[in-house]
Parts: structure tokens; C-alpha cells; sequence
């Protein structure tokens, strides 16, 4: 019996520290989520991380014309006139068949914007996690 109640002790103990220790790690990702707000509202931490751009918030896309309009993180607006040559990627890293169709490339979402070796020509739009645009 002594045994028994030994041993629950032990185990009790144990989910005790397992629960505070993912309690504080839980906070902990939190203030770091929160940390990498910018001043624009733009989360910096829902993008692809290891790709080099520009960091954009959509503002208005037009998949008829094919041009979109986004404000960067400086606060400027820029038009954007999507070829073919475009190439989507997800936030993962792998390609995005739908192009300017996807449903990540849609107001109010955030993506990075990689330009070609001139500046002046778009390469690359790699698109952020899926989840509802915060109101601004």
C-alpha cells in the first residue's frame, strides 16, 4: 500500500512539472509573437523566415488585370503588375500552383516580396500562414 501511494506521489509530482513547464513555455512564445510586431501592424514572424525580400501587407488585389497593391513596411504603397514568371510559394517553402488566385494572396494578409537582381522586376512572392487578417 505504501508502495502505491508512493508511486502516485511520483507521478503527480511529475504532471505538476510537466504542466507548469509548458504553461511558461506557452507565454514565453507568446511574448515573442508579440515582440515581432512591427509599428504598421505587420507580424514579421507570420512569414517564411528564411527568405531575404521585402515585407508586404496586401491591400487590394484585381486577379482580372492582374496587379495588386501593397504597403510595405517602410509605409509606402506599391502597385505590382504579376507576370507569369511570378513564382508563389507558401509559408513552408513549397510552390503555389493558383498564383494570384491563392487564397493566402488576398487583403490583408502579409507576404515577401523578392525582386529580381535589378530591383525592378518581381521573382518571388512567398505567402504567409493562413489565418484571418487583423483589422487595422
Amino acid at each position: 500500500m505504501n508502495r502505491f501511494f508512493g508511486r502516485m506521489v511520483v507521478a503527480s509530482s511529475l504532471l505538476v512539472t510537466l504542466w507548469c513547464i509548458s504553461d511558461s513555455s506557452i507565454s514565453y512564445a507568446q511574448k515573442k509573437q508579440d515582440s515581432g510586431k512591427s509599428e504598421k501592424g505587420i507580424n514579421i514572424f507570420d512569414v517564411w523566415p528564411k527568405v531575404k525580400g521585402t515585407l508586404a501587407k496586401i491591400e487590394k488585389v484585381d486577379t482580372t488585370k492582374k496587379t495588386a497593391v501593397v504597403r510595405l513596411q517602410s509605409g509606402k504603397t506599391m502597385n505590382l503588375t504579376i507576370k507569369k514568371e511570378v513564382v508563389f510559394y507558401g509559408p513552408r517553402g513549397g510552390k503555389r500552383t493558383e498564383g494570384i488566385k491563392d487564397q493566402c494572396f488576398a487583403n490583408g494578409y502579409n507576404c515577401k516580396l523578392v525582386f529580381d537582381k535589378s530591383g525592378k522586376e518581381l521573382a518571388e512572392i512567398h505567402l504567409a500562414i493562413r489565418v484571418k487578417p487583423r483589422k487595422d
